[in-house]
């Protein structure tokens, strides 16, 4: 592991010193790669908030001014970012445990903030926006790809998902829980449809891309059986059919047909109102969890719990299972 960590950050250094923008385009490809983690001198770290750091302190090197020229154009947003880096550093200091809670603001604040300023400095073009989207859609590929191959190779997780049902079988991807992969995709797929959209063509290449794509994507979802990731993605693409003239009127009869057919179908109206009133499995969990959090809020008003507490205190607030 030590050797392999070595020398893709060997390479990464050397792809950054001469094409940095490219180091960017391999990060966002490589996004899941925060699974990878690892500790030196005992600080926790991950390799995907290696090559930020990486990505960051060459490129600085290389571009002192840039670097201050990008955040003095970000104009009044810096005064936000700064704010709420202030309240994180705070929430570090509250947290019942100091080390987590540096851990995640370390992750969770500082690192995107150097990545925000990178982006900002590197992205200037439509060609280079679309290679950024280009790098996401093809992370979505590979991790499509390979929940698929879950379905008849083997991996994925059983779930219990209606009380006294046998538990189903649900694709996880390159992540731990079905949902991860859901959240990971349901973006790409909208920005990739975008994508596709703005910039058809009619050969026989672009086509099989398109296709692929879309297929390959909600099919992953589909297995991974993520219900908000798929509600989220139709959500979407409504929104997306009411303001694009040329679909508006598509889009309607759509939404009429599908009311109708919620309406006359026992099944499907049931369905709704089932997941409406959170009646099921996931929708009493959900319950759960939010009563837990209200308690958790009345408890500590005012400063909260800080970066990790409620990780480590929700547990005395939620009912157990069986309770």
């Amino acid at each position: 592991m030590i050797y392999f960590l070595l020398i893709y950050s060997l390479f990464f250094i050397a792809l950054t010193w001469f094409r940095p923008k490219w180091a960017l385009f391999l990060l966002l490809a490589v996004l899941p790669s925060y699974q990878i983690r690892f500790q030196i001198f005992n600080l926790p770290l991950t390799l995907l908030e290696i090559m930020i750091l990486i990505l960051f302190i060459v490129y600085l090197l290389r571009n002192v001014r840039e670097v201050f020229k990008i955040w003095e154009r970000i104009g009044s947003w810096k005064w936000l970012i700064l704010f709420w880096l202030i309240l994180a550093s705070m929430a570090v200091f509250i947290a019942p445990d100091l080390q987590t809670a540096a851990g995640i603001w370390k992750a969770y604040f500082i690192e995107p903030i150097l990545l925000l300023i990178i982006f900002l400095s590197l992205i200037k073009t439509k060609k280079d926006l679309n290679l950024v989207l280009g790098a996401l859609i093809f992370s979505g590929f590979y991790i499509s790809i390979y929940t698929i191959g879950q379905k008849f190779l083997g991996g994925g997780v059983w779930s219990t998902e209606v009380w006294g049902q046998p538990k189903i079988w649900r694709a996880t991807g390159l992540f731990p829980h079905p949902n991860f992969l859901g959240l990971y995709l349901g973006p790409i797929i909208l920005l990739g449809l975008g994508q596709i959209i703005a910039n058809f063509r009619k050969n026989k290449w672009f086509i099989i891309y398109t296709l692929l794509f879309i297929v390959l994507l909600p099919l992953a979802i589909i297995l991974a059986r993520s219900e908000g990731a798929i509600l989220g993605v139709l959500a979407g693409l409504v929104f997306w059919g009411l303001i694009y003239a040329p679909a508006r009127k598509w889009t309607i009869i759509s939404l009429v047909i599908l009311f109708l057919v919620v309406a006359g179908w026992s099944g499907a109206r049931n369905y709704v109102l089932e997941k409406g009133t959170l009646s099921d499995l996931s929708g009493q969990l959900r319950i759960n969890i939010w009563s837990g959090a209200i308690s958790l809020i009345k408890d500590n008003p005012v400063l909260g719990v800080g970066l990790s507490g409620y990780q480590k205190l929700i547990p005395d607030y939620q009912k157990r299972e069986g309770s």
